[in-house]
């Protein structure tokens, strides 16, 4: 039904907008960026975000998340105020009786985090996700945050909201130079 997500349409660096990613992605590893955009309102882009997840979902992709995603969660719930962290944890949990996603463990990728700090100056949280990513064999992680320019396009694709997109690009381009 849906064409498959081919490792060319993210372009010379590895970077595509999910806004303009019309195939279907196996598997992605969600970012705590593209969630909270996608569950809040407010955000700025938060309509094409929850579009985007629910297209993933429609054309049955394969959605990992992490137990730091989860825990990312309740921080974000907690940090936009008073009387927002009821609503924001029942959306999520809400996300997570309605849509097909799946948790990863983080465990056996923790030894790899110095490694991933120091090549590409991540934070542990990016390191995380990064490691998780990889070895999860994800097609793309889903974020909106261009810092995770910083890894090569050959180790991570990104998929990534139309506000970070060249942003991510200007980071991969230099990390090439």
């Amino acid at each position: 039904m849906f064409e498959p997500l081919i490792p060319t349409a993210f372009g010379d660096h590895g970077v595509l907008s999910y806004s303009d990613c019309t195939a279907r992605p196996a598997q992605v590893l969600l970012d705590i960026s593209f969630v909270r955009r996608a569950l809040n309102p407010s955000e700025p882009g938060h309509v094409e975000a929850a579009a985007f997840l629910d297209r993933l979902d429609l054309m049955d992709t394969s959605i990992l998340y992490t137990t730091l995603l989860e825990l990312d969660v309740f921080d974000a719930a907690f940090d936009i105020g008073q009387g927002a962290p009821t609503s924001y944890i029942a959306a999520w949990q809400g996300m997570l009786g309605s849509i097909s996603m799946h948790w990863v463990g983080v465990d056996e990728v923790a030894s790899d985090l110095p490694l991933l700090m120091s090549a590409w100056g991540l934070t542990t949280r990016r390191a995380l996700q990064v490691a998780t990513a990889i070895a999860a064999d994800v097609g793309a992680l889903v974020t909106c945050d261009a810092a995770f320019g910083a890894v090569p396009g050959e180790d991570l694709k990104l998929l990534i909201s139309p506000d970070g997109l060249d942003a991510a690009r200007r980071l991969r381009s230099c990390a090439a130079s």
